[in-house]
């Protein structure tokens, strides 16, 4: 039994000395690094634009009529880049006559949300005038709204374009022509992986 006892104390003895001895003998290994983030402008700019309804059915941008119909003449083009809306109106004859531009905003930014500004429009008459005949007037329905990566608004936005004064014309033509300028402004907000593109 002694024997025994003696080889178990010794047995332990042997692991003991081992365990320091391999404690005793160690190193550190260590990882250094740097590297940093950026923000992504091009992304951002190419990313936030008007939508062309293809991604997202029914929502390409569209003029409503007089009769508060979606014109088939009056048919606003989108830019290739997808930053810009062009369109021509008929003309407005009577007092009250408004027209209205609808439009939607896609993020297809897969990094940033974006946070829409105000909507601010002029109206520039292309002659000389004494008074202003019509009242450009943005619905502003986008303003301060969060747009999600990679989504399009789910309502849309319109610019009403509204005659407010009967024209007589002049010598020259019976017709006054207003250059009708936008613009909106978009700022990027940052989103995390967990956040993904959901709307």
């Amino acid at each position: 039994m002694r024997k025994n006892r003696t080889a178990k104390v010794g047995i332990i003895g042997i692991i003991f000395l081992l365990t320091i001895a391999f404690a005793a003998v160690s190193t550190t290994l260590n990882i250094d690094g740097t590297t940093s983030v950026k923000s992504n402008q091009e992304d951002f700019d190419n990313n936030v634009v008007f939508s062309d309804g293809v991604d997202v059915e029914n929502t390409a941008p569209y003029i409503e009529d007089l009769d508060g119909q979606k014109s088939t003449t009056m048919v606003p083009t989108l830019s290739d880049n997808g930053k810009k809306i062009t369109f021509t109106t008929d003309a407005l004859e009577y007092k009250e006559d408004t027209i209205k531009l609808h439009y939607w905003i896609s993020n297809k930014s897969a990094n940033y949300d974006a946070k829409l500004n105000e909507l601010t429009c002029t109206a520039t008459p292309q002659g000389a005038t004494e008074h202003e005949y019509i009242k450009v007037t943005p619905a502003n329905v986008f303003n301060t709204k969060v747009l999600k990566a990679g989504t399009t608004t789910e309502t849309d936005d319109t610019v009403s374009i509204k005659m407010i004064r009967s024209y007589v014309g002049n010598d020259t033509s019976d017709t006054l022509t207003y250059k009708i300028a936008c613009s909106i402004t978009a700022n990027a907000e940052e989103t995390d992986v967990d956040a993904g593109a959901a709307a």
